[in-house]
């Protein structure tokens, strides 16, 4: 069972051929349904719409199917809905295969001769990328994360482009290993997924 006062991260089935988790707060629990807030305000939800949560048990990483139960009216700009958890938790350790969203965290990247692009999102193969310079899908381009005054280069491969508005883009990457794209990268996006996923839960927690 989760507690009241752990984070949780949320996965929208359907929303990309990524996983890609979204934050979120517990802020009260009853009769079976958790209210969460949502992070991030791009994010919309249905009542009856499936979800999967995740969250840390007892030192474990985990997944639960949830369903949308209710959709709250909220004071700011953060959208509340009440959710209730569907049968039970199993191990999600596999914590590469998800990417985690980092727009909260307000992490930068450069990319090409872009610097400063908000880095959207990480796994430990892949991550995203919004920035204003234009590429085309199978483009390999030079990039480097930075985190926590570290800074790790390498080679993307774009593998998906969505238009985010005039000269803005998001590109989803994949990590290239080779010789010449040095294995900082893939390093960094090992360091950087595990990291953010444990800060967020842990700061969740806190508050």
């Amino acid at each position: 069972m989760i507690q009241a006062e752990d984070g949780i991260f949320i996965q929208i089935p359907g929303e990309s051929e990524q996983r890609v988790l979204h934050p979120a707060n517990i802020v009260g629990y009853q009769d079976g349904v958790y209210t969460i807030a949502l992070e991030e305000d791009d994010i919309t939800l249905e009542v009856e719409q499936d979800l999967l949560i995740f969250y840390e048990r007892i030192r474990d990483f985990v997944q639960q199917t949830a369903q949308v139960e209710a959709v709250l009216d909220a004071p700011d700009e953060s959208q509340i809905v009440g959710i209730r958890p569907i049968g039970d938790p199993v191990s999600a350790e596999s914590r590469q295969c998800y990417r985690v969203s980092t727009l909260i965290a307000n992490l930068s990247a450069t990319m090409g001769q872009q610097e400063n692009c908000q880095l959207a999102d990480v796994s430990s193969t892949g991550f995203s990328i919004i920035s204003s310079e234009s590429f085309s899908i199978g483009n390999q381009v030079p990039v480097e994360l930075r985190y926590e005054n570290e800074r790790f280069p390498g080679i993307g491969c774009i593998q998906s482009i969505k238009e985010l508005g005039p000269n803005r883009y998001r590109y989803g990457l994949h990590c290239i290993e080779t010789k010449k794209s040095g294995s900082d990268l893939t390093r960094g996006l090992q360091h950087i997924s595990t990291a953010v996923q444990r800060i967020q839960l842990k700061r969740r927690a806190a508050g």
